[in-house]
């Protein structure tokens, strides 16, 4: 069988195509290890995590070897030509690996017939996640082209390994009772902050919190529902966010990155969803079971010690709204944002990226969020009016309170009247008909005593390509090409920035296109860098 792996490369579409193959975390992992084996056309695949406990590697998923050897072998950092690749952060390639005086056998694992080793470290960022591993038969079957091309799986990988990594040890996390912050707050009213993201934008505040301030409210849980209609709302909940993954793969390919994975990861969980099972068969309602669970999960992940963790609150919230929403049988397949504002003080590039695929209406950004910073700069692409308020504004807003963001301006309408609500709506109405402002500019620019002016656009995502079109763009002045940099977790590898610079000069048909270097610094830092 001739090797495909060059296929795999950049292929975020295949990758979030594990989610739909998995039935759970560790289900995701086996077929992960599946389908990079049959890329590579090798005999065995193997993914080792690293456990931040003891720092050793533990062989979490396999295919090839002896099934009993997973989670029961063990390297310590630098043991083993495995250990050894995450030591010193370099692929290890091996035609006879027996004869490296680094190997080192496991009899139950029964590769001693495997003489073709690979392994590249799985890194997010400059952290250490784990190994990737094939093996194979044949001496020498792996080349430099295998190894740039695993590498580059790693690199695609390597994030959402590290979340099914950390949902794994969140298990072993200790819960701490439940301390719901009340959150008070002034209805009606006008707040002046500063536009970051044109628009208007009409809505109910959801606040984007952090820590104990993330707990779902019982209210939330509403209704009397079966164990028939939790099981539909599950596999719902895991379509939709198929869907979403799979819709910002089309329309931003340059930034999509798997956002959606942890959320599909955590719903893949039987932990999860076990544990409302379980709360279900003891008595308790539906909705409230669903309640009950994510609020203990927002506990774990919150008073985790581990950072990443810590991040992930808001991503369990939304699948606990899903799921409720999903019983109460919304038929948003978008289920979470739809006609809603968010008010965060710490909003990330990938945050916005959800909330606009998930139908959020606008942003209000607090902390010190600028107008010129990157968070606002993808907003403006993504055609999400946001407003930049102080702390002390942004604590006068409560939950599901009705908001009029006129980004224009920089003015927030709190709880408005109805004269401000009516003047208002039109202009909400008017967003998303950019087409039909396009058909009325005309093929060539030109000023009104004829001069001919070449118009180009200025690109920060691939899907503004499409307006640019619509407005009869002359070529792209600008791509800036950091927001596939900003949005991932590590470094982007040559093979996955390519096609986004091809899919722009293929829309552009031939059209003058000029490539921004790489602009971070200021208020664009890379965390990983």
């Amino acid at each position: 069988m001739k090797k495909d792996n060059v296929a795999m490369i950049c292929s975020i579409g295949e990758l979030a195509g594990l989610f739909q193959k998995s039935r759970n975390l560790e289900d995701f992992l086996q077929t992960a290890v599946s389908v990079i084996a049959y890329h590579m056309n090798a005999a065995v695949c193997s993914i080792y995590l690293q456990e931040d406990s003891t720092d050793e590697l533990l062989l979490r998923a396999n295919q090839g070897l002896s099934a009993g050897s997973v989670g029961h072998v063990r390297l310590k950092q630098g043991e083993g030509l495995t250990g050894l690749a995450l030591k010193e952060l370099r692929p290890i390639c091996e035609g006879y690996a027996s004869r490296n005086p680094s190997y080192k056998y496991f009899p139950e694992t029964s590769e001693e017939k495997y003489q073709s080793f690979l392994a590249v470290p799985i890194l997010n960022g400059l952290r250490r996640v784990g190994v990737l591993v094939v093996q194979d038969v044949q001496a020498n079957y792996f080349n430099a082209n295998d190894i740039k091309a695993l590498r580059a799986i790693a690199a695609q990988l390597a994030s959402t390994i590290e979340n099914a990594q950390l949902l794994m040890s969140l298990h072993q996390e200790r819960a701490r009772p439940d301390a719901a912050m009340p959150r008070d707050g002034v209805e009606g009213g006008f707040l002046k902050g500063k536009g970051a993201s044109q628009g208007v934008a009409c809505g109910r505040v959801v606040l984007k919190r952090s820590g104990d301030d993330a707990f779902l409210s019982r209210s939330e849980a509403e209704g009397s529902y079966t164990r028939e209609q939790f099981e539909e709302s599950l596999l719902r909940a895991e379509r939709q966010l198929e869907q979403l993954q799979d819709e910002m793969e089309k329309q931003m390919m340059d930034v999509a990155s798997l956002i959606f994975s942890a959320q599909l990861l955590i719903l893949k969980d039987g932990n999860f969803s076990g544990k409302m099972r379980a709360q279900m068969e003891s008595g308790c309602e539906v909705s409230d079971a669903v309640v009950a669970v994510a609020n203990e999960y927002i506990r774990l992940f919150a008073s985790s010690s581990n950072p990443r963790l810590r991040e992930k609150v808001q991503d369990v919230k939304d699948i606990g709204l899903r799921l409720l929403n999903n019983l109460k049988g919304s038929q948003q397949e978008r289920a979470g944002y739809e006609g809603c504002i968010i008010v965060g003080r710490e909003i990330l590039p990938s945050d916005i990226l959800k909330f606009s695929a998930m139908g959020a209406a606008g942003l209000v950004l607090t902390g010190g969020a600028g107008a010129t910073a990157h968070v606002a700069i993808l907003a403006r692409s993504l055609e999400l009016p946001a407003v930049v308020l102080s702390d002390e504004q942004a604590e006068m807003l409560t939950e599901n309170v009705e908001l009029i963001l006129d980004a224009n301006q920089g003015n927030v309408f709190v709880d408005p009247s109805v004269d401000v609500r009516s003047r208002y709506e039109v202009l909400c109405n008017m967003r998303g008909r950019e087409g039909m402002i396009g058909e009325q500019v005309a093929e060539e620019t030109r000023t009104s005593d004829g001069t001919r002016v070449h118009l180009l656009a200025n690109i920060n995502l691939v899907s503004d390509l499409a307006c640019a079109r619509a407005f009869k763009a002359e070529g792209v002045g600008l791509y800036r090409s950091e927001f596939p940099f900003i949005i991932r977790t590590s470094f982007p590898t040559e093979g996955e920035q390519c096609p986004i610079y091809r899919r722009i000069l293929d829309e552009m048909e031939g059209r003058s296109v000029v490539f921004r270097t790489l602009d971070i610094g200021g208020d664009k830092m890379l965390d990983y860098f």
